[in-house]
């Protein structure tokens, strides 16, 4: 069983520092799997090496109602400082499996572009089974400059913010993951935009309303 292209992603920047938990000094973290809402949880405050402390928080989940489609509102809150930021958000498809042998990679690309949304097609060596795994971000403030970061099996989105003390930034990804079980090759891609958009246009708040109305309904 291979492991799939990684959607979730997010990576911030400030002022040259990751949001890298393992450097960071990290308080009141708590990670949630909410059963009975189908979703996971995750909050922490994180004091970066320079004394800058922000508060984050997540929602993640694969929707049970739209079955090729994950969401995640992440949510940035700058403490004591303000400073220019970077977000970057990607699909990574250059992964590997804990119990393969030799550190083996399964996945081959087949393509990746970077517009609005960020795709990669990937197919198994052997089987050439193909997945098409796409994701678009939504910023609830105005970046400077966006800017496409693209390498083997990978393809993301820098973008370039402002982030004000005490004022909390929240960013939207939604994913789209398909496959050639359901779909031929040369339409996979543009069933998948076209999936992806409209869950993007749904937004997080109704993908998550209907994500806790099924699940409620199953429990």
């Amino acid at each position: 069983m291979l492991n799939a292209p990684s959607w979730i992603g997010i990576h911030i920047n400030i002022e040259g520092e990751e949001l890298d938990l393992a450097k960071c000094k990290v308080d009141n973290f708590s990670r949630v799997l909410d059963m009975k809402r189908g979703v996971l949880e995750r909050h922490f405050v994180a004091t970066l090496q320079s004394g800058k402390r922000l508060e984050v928080n997540s929602t993640r989940f694969m929707s049970i109602v739209r079955d090729e489609i994950g969401a995640i509102k992440y949510t940035v809150k700058p403490l004591n400082f303000s400073a220019m930021a970077t977000v970057i958000s990607d699909v990574d498809a250059d992964i590997v499996n804990q119990d393969s042998n030799y550190d083996e990679k399964f996945w081959v690309e087949i393509s990746k572009h970077v517009d609005d949304s960020v795709s990669v097609i990937a197919e198994t060596k052997k089987t050439k089974f193909q997945v098409c795994t796409a994701a678009v971000t939504r910023l609830s403030v105005d970046t400077q400059n966006e800017e496409p970061i693209l390498r083997e099996k990978y393809a993301g989105k820098r973008f370039y913010l402002t982030l004000k003390e005490n004022e909390t930034v929240v960013i939207n990804k939604y994913a789209c993951i398909t496959s050639t079980m359901y779909y031929t090759p040369d339409e996979i891609e543009a069933k998948t935009d076209a999936v992806l958009y409209e869950a993007v246009s749904a937004g997080f708040e109704t993908l998550l309303a209907e994500q806790e109305r099924a699940w409620d309904l199953k429990w």
